[in-house]
């Protein structure tokens, strides 16, 4: 089974996060059978036990995918294969940037992350090896530049990015 989790800290980068999207999460990770957790920080793409991963982080919102054994290993073979990838500082500069100008000034988030790299990841693009059945419309987002609440939010079909 895999498990996408949504999570808050009381670190401050977690707390700006929150504030300057008004949302109530900050980072995404995904867990495979309640063992595994894949997430990227900044330290880079990391892979953690479940068990230490939710001692430093307070889950607010998971959804549970019930797929084929085949489509599981195929979403860890991607995924892991970016274990120890850096973390995309440049384009979480740009992410900060929007966020901030949409805490201050209430301009929306962009839709395209100019500043993003393909070999270094924020926690929410390792959200983009997931099978594309899963977002409505197999319509994927910007994942450098959407925030981990939306992301949720998209995955429970619930908001059009």
């Amino acid at each position: 089974m895999i498990k996408l989790v949504f999570t808050k800290s009381n670190a401050p980068l977690s707390k700006l996060i929150r504030w300057g999207l008004k949302e109530p999460v900050s980072h995404a990770a995904i867990v495979f059978d309640d063992k595994i957790v894949f997430h990227s920080n900044l330290l880079g793409v990391d892979l953690i036990s479940y068990q230490n991963f939710i001692k430093k982080v307070d889950v607010l919102f998971e959804l549970k995918f019930n797929l084929s054994l085949e489509e599981e290993e195929e979403i860890y073979q991607n995924i892991s294969i970016r274990d120890g990838n850096s973390y995309d500082f440049k384009a979480f500069s740009y992410f900060i940037k929007c966020g901030l100008q949409y805490r201050i000034y209430n301009k929306p988030l962009p839709i395209y992350n100019p500043w993003n790299s393909k070999e270094k990841f924020l926690c929410g693009e390792l959200l983009e090896f997931l099978p594309d059945y899963l977002f409505p419309n197999s319509k994927k987002p910007d994942f450098s530049i959407t925030s981990p609440y939306k992301l949720f939010l998209l995955l429970k079909n619930e908001v059009n990015i």
